[in-house]
């Protein structure tokens, strides 16, 4: 199997108990300890924080990591050091954090964000939202942009714009396996052959996207393109 490019995971819904992701510390450890074996020795948690369905906060996620340091210390892979942020949703929940200053920004004033899958916000809201995000000194990362179907268009004119007032890309190894579907999975090569991606992330949640990734780095196919990859992401800069 085929060891991923980079040392550092910016993106995965590991920490248990507060989103979708890991249901229990068990599981969480298991999911770890898959992440090892694919190379990655830095994990930084990501859990949701959505408006109605994840409203976490900074008080909540960083609750939830310290309870899992000390009741997991003894199971967490040798040699993995463990940091936690989020993955911010661009909505009245996160205008209201970011307001605060109640926000987990990534190393390097970093911060990932999302947007909704279904409806774009429009590029006026977009803009908006990442002036304040940027006014504040935080630098925003783009979770998954070949997942938002909105943007797809053959010339990349939407990515080029949004990659060129300065917001920068991270893929999900998901979607080169194919996990999300085609049109992600070719949206996300084609953004890496273009130079605009910036970092990959597992976005891991559970097990099935365990089998997913584990099939996608068991192929030749994927041996060009994480070559690639390896010239483009700063994971490891972070």
């Amino acid at each position: 199997m085929t060891r991923l490019p980079f040392n550092t995971d910016i993106h995965c819904h590991v920490l248990p108990g507060v989103d979708h992701g890991a249901k229990d510390n068990a599981m969480a450890c298991q999911l770890l300890e898959k992440q090892h074996d694919w190379g990655l020795e830095h994990i930084i948690f990501t859990p949701h924080v959505t408006d109605d369905v994840y409203p976490n906060d900074k008080t909540s996620i960083e609750t939830a990591f310290q309870k899992f340091i000390s009741d997991s210390q003894t199971s967490i892979p040798d040699g993995m050091s463990l940091d936690v942020s989020a993955e911010y949703r661009l909505d009245s929940r996160f205008e209201k954090q970011l307001k605060d200053g109640n926000l987990i920004p990534l190393p390097g004033n970093h911060l990932l964000v999302e947007l909704p899958f279904t409806i774009c916000p429009g590029p006026d809201r977009i803009n908006s939202m990442l002036f304040e995000i940027e006014g504040l000194g935080l630098k925003p990362i783009l979770a998954h942009p070949e997942r938002y179907i909105y943007f797809h268009t053959r010339d990349l004119s939407n990515y080029i714009t949004l990659h060129n007032r300065g917001v920068e890309f991270q893929i999900n190894l998901l979607s080169l396996a194919g996990y999300h579907g085609e049109n992600e999975r070719q949206t996300a090569l084609r953004l890496i052959d273009k130079g605009l991606v910036d970092y990959c992330a597992t976005d891991l949640h559970h097990f099935r996207h365990v089998d997913a990734i584990e099939k996608y780095l068991s192929s030749r196919s994927c041996q060009p393109t994480l070559k690639k990859l390896a010239t483009l992401v700063k994971n490891d800069k972070l």
